[in-house]
This record gives structure tokens, sequence and C-alpha cells, in this order.
């Protein structure tokens, strides 16, 4: 199972991982959390499509960043038919 996290809950970075088969597949920061998922899947060799489930850090964090890391999530998990789980918050 592959499995994109998205933690925009710090700083002024989006910060992306990867996963496959619960093992470490990438790890990438930028300021768009768009540009940041991009990046991290061209350095996995994988697409959006490859991804198997989409999830965001709930917080604790800035509440914008909140709701952006979310909605990102939530629209791509829409966008490739998945649900959006509820997941304990990431801490790196």
């Amino acid at each position: 199972m592959v499995k994109l996290f998205l933690d925009t809950t710090t700083a002024k970075k989006a910060k992306v991982t990867i996963t496959k088969n619960s093992e470490l597949s990438c790890e990438n920061e930028n300021e768009s959390p768009l540009v940041s998922i991009n990046q991290c899947l061209e350095k996995a060799g994988l697409r959006l499509e490859d991804i198997d489930e989409f999830t965001a850090n709930p917080g604790p964090g800035s509440y914008t960043g909140i709701r952006v890391g979310i909605a990102v999530a939530g629209a791509l998990n829409f966008a490739f038919g998945k649900e959006l789980k509820p997941i304990d918050p990431i801490y790196n």
C-alpha cells in the first residue's frame, strides 16, 4: 500500500512523506503543498494514480495550516474516489 502524508501544520513549509508498505519512499518540504507533492512523487518515481491513501495531519498546529492540509488531502481523495480517513498526528 502506498500512502501520502501531508503536514501543513508547522512553520511555512508543507512536508510530504510517501511510504510504500510502511517503508519510507520519499520525504520533501516546500512552501507549496502541491509543489511538495509533485517533487516527492518525482523522487519516488510515482504518479498520483499510484497513491492508495492521501492523509493530512489534523493538528495541533496553525488553524489555517490544518485547513489547507485537510483541503488538499480531501480534494485528492475525492478526485481519485478514495475516502478521507482520520489519522493520528505526524510528529517527525
